[in-house]
């Protein structure tokens, strides 16, 4: 029973966890052509502003003159695309050897922490750059090269929100343990959590995950290892299945778990069940068990016991009544040994008769002697001798000469 339970949970366990991987494989799909879809539409925004004509020749025009009024106009046509698209938050302008020539509005500090100057200096084609920062604050940045009659006139930087991909790790209406996840390699190579941890805090530093531990899903994502893990270890230390997926246009990692337990807790309870009614079968069986061998064993004592004593001529022995009287084969074993005694027991009396009739025999005679001195008494010893009776002769018979 306990044995067969088992095996009906095990199987249930195995079932769950596929359904919950299916599940999780299909969520990554979704999620992971959102991510491709954010970026495509960011690098659309990007082109659109780039692409100004009036932008591209004003910033030309600076870089051969060098006069404030093709800064003035370089700051208002940026600031006009700053307000036209409200995921932007500051745009930057920058010469081709490197130098800020206007920005679309006061630059504030977080963005003029970021090394925007060796940004703008390795571009080369639109790209999409996710950084964070010491503080653990993400920054989603934009950056593409702008061209004016076939020569190279700079290039242009947007930060935008990162709202965006910030939707993507929502789980709203999914379950309880149920996580999105994606991160970055920083100069070291280790993972960095670029959206917002469900099981994390706004005051808490994003956790870096060091590229060795390979036992946890978003340093196999950023292996780019797409893989299924049926048990795996995340961020918290807890066990969960997980999906992983590698965005290869920006090497970034993207994973979508679920705590193990969650799917397959209500299965504990279940096997709680089936360990409490293996445990009680186990008991009754070892009860029955038990029963059995004493009922089988209690008589096979008892008539061991009788034959013993009956070996011994303590012929009053007699077995248990209840061992006589029971309906099985022990019971026909003690009934035919009862049987068996008494045969014995009258075959001792018989015998017992048969010594006492010889010695009262012998005993008649000598008390006739005594009774009658000089006569000697004889027991018969068996029939009288009769002479041979000749046969009469035949008188016609001739006669010998």
């Amino acid at each position: 029973m306990l044995f067969i339970g088992m095996i009906i949970y095990l199987s249930a366990v195995e079932n769950i966890t596929s359904e919950a991987l299916s599940k999780l494989e299909l969520v990554a799909e979704l999620k992971e052509d959102q991510v491709v879809s954010i970026i495509g539409q960011n690098l659309e925004r990007l082109s659109g502003v780039t692409s100004r004509t009036q932008l591209r020749k004003s910033i030309y025009d600076y870089n051969k003159t060098g006069a404030q009024k093709h800064v003035d106009r370089i700051t208002n046509i940026i600031g006009d695309a700053k307000d036209s698209i409200p995921d932007f938050l500051e745009i930057a302008v920058f010469s081709p050897s490197g130098e800020r020539i206007a920005f679309s509005s006061k630059v504030t500090e977080d963005f003029d922490s970021i090394d925007l100057e060796t940004i703008a200096e390795g571009v080369t084609e639109a790209e999409l750059h996710l950084l964070v920062d010491d503080q653990g604050l993400a920054s989603l940045l934009l950056s593409g090269p702008l061209q004016f009659e076939e020569q190279n006139i700079g290039s242009l930087i947007i930060r935008t929100k990162t709202d965006s991909l910030d939707k993507i790790s929502e789980v709203k209406g999914l379950t309880d343990t149920f996580d999105v996840l994606i991160a970055v390699r920083d100069e070291n190579g280790d993972a960095v959590f670029v959206t917002d941890r469900r099981f994390g805090h706004d005051s808490d530093a994003r956790p870096i995950i060091p590229k060795e531990e390979t036992n946890i899903p978003i340093t196999q994502a950023l292996l780019k290892n797409e893989i299924l893990l049926k048990s795996a270890v995340d961020y918290r230390g807890q066990e969960v299945m997980a999906v992983t997926r590698y965005i290869d246009s920006q090497d970034w990692g993207l994973v979508v778990k679920i705590d193990t337990s969650e799917p397959i807790g209500h299965l504990q309870q279940l096997q709680r069940l089936v360990l409490f009614i293996g445990l009680v079968s186990l008991t009754i069986v070892m009860f029955i068990a038990t029963f059995v061998a004493k009922s089988i064993s209690n008589p096979i004592q008892n008539l061991t016991k009788v034959s013993d004593d009956i070996s011994r001529g303590k012929l009053d022995s007699v077995i248990d009544k209840n061992i006589a009287n029971s309906k099985d084969e022990i019971g026909d074993l003690a009934r035919a040994f009862d049987r068996t005694v008494a045969s014995l027991k009258l075959a001792m009396v018989q015998t017992g008769e048969m010594k006492a009739e010889k010695s009262t025999e012998k005993a008649e005679p000598k008390k006739a002697e005594e009774a009658a001195p000089g006569i000697k008494f004889e027991a018969p010893a068996g029939p009288a001798s009769v002479p041979p009776v000749e046969p009469p002769s035949d008188p016609q018979a001739p006669t010998e000469s």
